[in-house]
């Protein structure tokens, strides 16, 4: 274990130990400044319980005060996980929605987490879903602009085999009104392929609670129905990208952190398998981290290694195991906080916050009655 002493923000703990010294580097250019965007990628439920593990210990271990990012852009899972960051949930409550350690056996051990409901109601009714949601994958993953088929054919083959409305997110505690702080989640257009990122609506004209940026960006084609929006009818962002880290250059940060459950640590990988079902997501991952290099800003990227992907199975849906995935997810994160590449990435977004922490402090002082008072006795 490392040795922690308490930061100045509300006693929060940071590591030491653990990261060596270092000259923080001096920004690119091209960079704006030291904000902090978070860019937290797909997983499922699995993918929840890693991403907060992952920043547990970016705050406990390297000193990064993760809720007050910038930007917080989720896909997903990462869509889930961003919004409850920004309403104020614990890490306890928001792995809560992964099922935690369920137990589960026999046929529980194939459910869904709780989050979602079989929408079928006989083996009928069932069949007939697997057509519409066979056409409803073939059109994401294809990304052809293709006509709807008429209203009859769409009522008898739905496209989804679970249900997941405003109700579900409802009693999960998730408002209709977005959150403080920007955050930005990732769908598709399920119509025309492109991208679609929702967020808090600046004018009339823009659409879309927060409920709906969520349900539409873990609308896994298949499994859930699309979501409208507006004229659009929206998707699983992970049909574009795991992560949609490029993004991320159209931010003002000079310090990125992405988070992919998706993806590996080449550093440490798992098995030919296991690398040959993930390459993908590297080269997809690898590619947007040069885009966002390339902006200006500094990139580092937290992904599982060969042992974790132990723990993630291969039912990324799966309800049991997963606070053996977060607190995996710690411990390896921790490790990795510990390279002088983490160092030099994170040290110019730490001093910033810490800056901004303490000017803040610096204005309460000297607006407060007591100050307000001494001034006017001197």
């Amino acid at each position: 274990m490392t040795q922690s002493t308490n930061s100045s923000r509300g006693g929060r703990s940071r590591s030491t130990a653990s990261v060596p010294a270092a000259t923080p580097p001096v920004r690119p250019a091209t960079a704006v400044d030291n904000g902090v965007a978070l860019v937290l990628g797909g997983g499922g439920a699995v993918g929840i319980a890693y991403h907060c593990g992952v920043l547990r210990a970016l705050e406990e271990v390297g000193g990064l005060d993760v809720r007050a990012c910038r930007v917080i852009i989720g896909t997903s899972a990462g869509a889930v996980v961003g919004a409850e960051m920004r309403l104020g949930r614990s890490y306890e409550d928001i792995v809560a929605l992964a099922g935690g350690d369920e137990p589960s056996t026999g046929l529980d051990a194939l459910k869904p987490p709780p989050v979602m409901a079989p929408a079928w109601q006989s083996r009928a009714d069932l069949y007939r879903r697997v057509v519409g949601s066979t056409w409803s994958v073939s059109r994401a993953l294809f990304r052809i602009p293709l006509p709807q088929p008429p209203k009859a054919v769409q009522r008898l083959f739905p496209p989804a085999l679970f249900s997941l409305d405003d109700e579900v997110w409802a009693a999960h505690g998730i408002p209709e009104e977005w959150p403080e702080g920007r955050l930005w989640l990732v769908t598709v257009d399920i119509d025309t392929g492109r991208r679609v990122v929702l967020k808090q609506p600046t004018s009339p004209a823009q659409t879309g609670t927060l409920r709906q940026g969520i349900a539409a960006s873990t609308a896994v084609p298949a499994l859930y129905p699309p979501v409208h929006v507006g004229k659009r009818r929206l998707v699983d962002g992970g049909v574009h990208s795991p992560t949609s880290l490029d993004l991320a250059a159209r931010t003002d940060c000079g310090t990125v952190v992405c988070v992919a459950p998706m993806a590996f640590d080449p550093a440490r990988p798992p098995g030919a398998i296991g690398a040959i079902s993930r390459n993908r997501f590297n080269s997809q991952l690898d590619r947007e981290a040069g885009v966002v290099r390339r902006a200006g800003a500094d990139v580092l990227l937290i992904r599982p290694c060969g042992d974790e992907l132990k723990l993630h199975n291969v039912n990324l849906l799966r309800r049991a195991g997963n606070e053996a995935v977060m607190h995996a997810a710690y411990e390896a994160t921790a490790v990795q906080l510990s390279s002088r590449h983490a160092h030099q990435v994170l040290a110019p977004a730490r001093a910033a916050q810490d800056a901004a922490f303490a000017s803040r402090a610096a204005h309460v002082a000297t607006s407060s009655p007591a100050a307000a008072l001494a001034r006017t006795a001197g």
